[in-house]
């Protein structure tokens, strides 16, 4: 079943996604790294096997006029670490951006995020490379779009609460006006996405996996950075 997954998903859902009232772009989670997700052999098992990444992400480019996006981590653990290869395969199938998190599945959100890992990738790809994982505040998105070369951050709400992410957002905006801010407020919806746009952020990915910019304004942006 897994191998039909390709077909499957192109010839449904992703079909749908030709229409103008739904959202900017489309993003495989091939990251998440839960065990009631990876038992089910989604999430960070994807990464497992790099040609099946391909074909997923290849389906889903041909049968949708939105631009397909992926995140994925470092590797299934220390000893298996492919996220060059498989953010490789990625483009190869039509990847519009790759957003690496520096840890392994294996780490769960344990340990720390080896953001050396992201800038292999950023080396390798020429699409959009976002970089994820211990980007706690403003000093350490700069300190990590350094060390990796990134072309933008991405940050995660689990953790934190609204007023920290706008109050985040605001610092790093003041003083990088260009780079690219997404955030996965997936724990809550409690931040509106007039709020996000107005403090700056770019893209928003919702726990359905389902992309889009921020508000209708930031449409051009994310087609730009797209």
């Amino acid at each position: 079943f897994i191998y039909e997954a390709p077909r499957l998903i192109c010839t449904n859902s992703y079909k749908s996604c030709r229409s103008d009232a739904l959202p900017s772009a489309i993003d495989i989670n091939m990251g998440c790294p839960v065990p009631k997700v990876v038992k089910n052999h989604e999430g960070s098992y994807l990464m497992k096997d790099p040609d099946l990444c391909f074909d997923l992400v290849q389906a889903c480019v041909k049968n949708t006029t939105k631009p397909v996006t992926v995140k994925i981590r470092a590797g299934w653990d220390k000893d298996h670490i492919n996220a060059a290869e498989v953010a490789g395969a990625c483009e190869s199938a039509g990847a519009a951006a790759v957003a690496v998190h520096g840890r392994t599945r294996s780490q769960l959100y344990s340990g720390t995020a080896d953001w050396d890992y992201i800038r292999k990738v950023k080396e390798q790809l020429s699409v959009p490379v976002i970089a994820n994982g211990d980007i706690t505040g403003g000093e350490t998105a700069v300190k990590c779009l350094k060390r990796t070369g990134a072309d933008g951050i991405m940050i995660h709400s689990r953790r934190k609460e609204p007023d920290e992410i706008l109050e985040f957002c605001d610092k790093f905006r003041a003083d990088n006006k260009e780079t690219p801010i997404v955030v996965v407020p997936s724990s809550f919806n409690v931040i509106t996405e007039e709020e996000l746009a107005a403090h700056g952020v770019n893209i928003v990915i919702y726990a359905n996996q389902l992309t889009r910019s921020a508000f209708p304004a930031m449409q051009k942006t994310a087609e730009d950075i797209l």
